[in-house]
């Protein structure tokens, strides 16, 4: 006998706020379109209150900055504070009086910010984070975090038609109050997150994937949990940085080690001119053909490079395999008479 749609769904929920080892108050709300339908759904629903500081350094912060300032268009004040592709911007000159939107993990460029401390505790504004796979790769001071948005095919490889939004108390409260805009009905968290009908979609699910997101978070639980999401990926990390530490091929994207993300790994050739783009192309390509491996090509709005998904799901043993015939690739595209120059 099939288990009833809305107990299937509470029952997720539960696993995933154990699972994601939340504070009791806050609250799981599901939404079409992964971690940016999440993303879209508390931007429109909550920001035009305060001033906004958006922090950016890839391609999603810099997203969201363009939909606020273009699309929702406050009456107050939005700050982008950018430094440049794959650098944090000065965290000094985040204002705690405005709402903060930022990118935990940046994966279009390999950069994530998992210390959350610089960010007082009490403060005026929300905290609206893109959390993303991240979720189930570290450990997160959900305390600040006001407003996470969750994803599952990366982390879990679960599947991406929808997303989860994490509210806190004081985003819950908010929502109590009227919208500051007219909000689509599809994405409007206040028909979700102030009703007593427990629990209730702004859209009709697909069932299967909540039963495959059941599935995925309970071999999470078996492995252990957070816990497990963690050490997994930091592990797999260490080895990819071991490998590319004695390469003369390959380096990170990302010069900084305090803040470079533990997955994806987002790597580049070591060349210094050229036209890098259609070497990279080739490097994939080359690989492909060869049945190595697919889509590895770094996010398309990303400098060019390779991105691989190293998080609880990837066996350390093929993703050093991985790693290897992607140095092959690179020095045999370099023998084929590149144009690009090598450092050595």
């Amino acid at each position: 006998m099939g288990v009833p749609a809305r107990d299937l769904i509470r029952e997720v929920r539960g696993l995933l706020h154990r699972q994601l080892e939340l504070p009791s108050g806050h609250q799981i709300y599901f939404v079409p379109g992964s971690a940016s339908g999440a993303m879209e759904s508390s931007l429109w629903s909550l920001i035009g209150v305060h001033a906004v500081d958006v922090l950016a350094w890839e391609t999603f912060g810099l997203r969201w900055h363009e939909i606020i300032r273009d699309r929702l268009r406050p009456q107050h004040d939005v700050r982008l504070l950018f430094s440049g592709w794959g650098e944090l911007p000065d965290l000094a000159e985040v204002d705690p009086a405005r709402d903060v939107v930022l990118v935990v993990n940046g994966t279009s460029a390999g950069v994530w910010l998992p210390v959350l401390d610089w960010l007082p505790r009490s403060r005026r504004g929300l905290l609206i984070a893109d959390v993303s796979s991240a979720a189930f790769c570290l450990a997160l001071d959900w305390e600040r975090i006001d407003v996470g948005c969750v994803s599952f095919q990366k982390a879990l490889g679960s599947e991406a038609h929808f997303g989860a939004v994490v509210l806190g108390p004081r985003a819950l409260e908010r929502l109590g109050a009227p919208a500051p805009r007219p909000v689509p009905r599809l994405i409007d968290l206040r028909l979700i997150a102030t009703t007593a009908d427990d629990p209730v979609l702004t859209h009709t699910p697909t069932l299967l994937g909540f039963a495959d997101l059941r599935h995925s978070l309970a071999w999470l639980a078996s492995r252990g949990g957070l816990s497990f999401g963690i050490e997994s990926t930091r592990r797999n990390y260490q080895a990819v940085s071991t490998l590319v530490a004695a390469s003369a091929w390959l380096e990170f994207a990302s010069v900084s080690t305090s803040h470079r993300s533990w997955t994806p790994v987002c790597l580049r050739p070591t060349v210094r001119r050229g036209d890098i783009g259609t070497f990279c192309d080739n490097v994939v390509a080359l690989l492909e053909k060869e049945k190595i491996a697919t889509d590895i090509k770094s996010y398309h709005r990303a400098p060019p490079g390779f991105r691989l998904w190293s998080g609880p799901t990837v066996d350390t043993e093929s993703l050093v395999l991985a790693v290897k015939w992607l140095e092959w690739a690179v020095a045999s595209e370099f023998s084929r008479g590149s144009a690009l120059e090598h450092p050595a």
